[in-house]
């Protein structure tokens, strides 16, 4: 049997566990998804927490779509970065020419990457910027927005 503990916690500290256990739960579904695993439960203790939050289904379902907003950002972030920095790297040897890039130092080359990064990573992000997600939102986000607009008005 394991030891039991005991927490006390401000209300935000509360909300705040509950927020990071959420982003764990949709993380690892998300991840056994792609893996073609079961997908899992949320454990027993997000229902104790929920209740001593007051949440209730809908408030629940809207802290999962606001982790799942944030965890969407977060990898369109990660993604433009690495690609920004990946074309950085690709324009730098373009320029140079595979005899210059083979007598730089890696130190050199990623210095000359991360110049060229800083410079140009807005015209570098636009490269791949999909259609409607300029500020980040989601899929989810966009197609709602567009349906919206995209409903006959009644008159």
């Amino acid at each position: 049997m394991q030891p039991i503990v005991t927490l006390t916690l401000s209300l935000d500290d509360a909300r705040e566990l509950y927020r990071a256990m959420m982003t764990r739960l949709l993380v690892q579904e998300t991840l056994r998804r792609e893996q073609g695993l079961e997908g899992i439960d949320a454990p027993p203790y997000m229902d104790c927490l929920e209740q001593a939050l007051g949440l209730g289904g809908e408030q629940a379902a809207k802290q999962g779509e606001g982790v799942e907003d944030e965890l969407w950002q977060h990898a369109w972030l990660a993604f433009t970065d690495e690609w920004a920095w990946h074309r950085a790297k690709q324009d730098i040897r373009k320029e140079l020419g595979k005899r210059a890039v083979k007598r730089l130092s890696e130190e050199e080359l990623d210095q000359a990457t991360e110049a060229r990064y800083k410079e140009r990573f807005e015209r570098y992000v636009r490269e791949i910027q999909l259609p409607g997600h300029e500020d980040g939102e989601s899929c989810d986000r966009v197609l709602e927005r567009h349906s919206a607009k995209q409903k006959p008005s009644r008159s």
